[in-house]
């Protein structure tokens, strides 16, 4: 393999595993922003104690994974050959 081709694949991958610490990165603010309900922030009789900030938790959840979902979109993931042609 010439090394122009290896150095584009290191690339390939370098890219791919910053972009995985951006996905990583807006999954934790989802999981982080989900934190009440795991608590099930409920009132005496089973409802939610703040529904409207629950609600915005949610929104803010939703508008997270969509952030992480076009972060994973715009990488260009190596291919399993990637690696082992890297590793030879």
């Amino acid at each position: 393999m010439k090394s122009g081709e290896m150095e584009s694949m290191m690339k390939v991958i370098e890219h791919a595993a910053e972009g995985t610490d951006m996905v990583l990165a807006k999954v934790d603010a989802v999981l982080d922003g989900l934190r009440h309900f795991e608590g099930r922030s409920l009132n005496g009789a089973g409802v939610l104690d703040d529904p409207s900030a629950r609600r915005a938790e949610l929104v803010k959840a939703k508008k997270d994974i969509e952030a992480a979902l076009a972060a994973m979109d715009a990488i260009t993931w190596p291919s399993e050959d990637d690696y082992s042609k890297c590793d030879e």
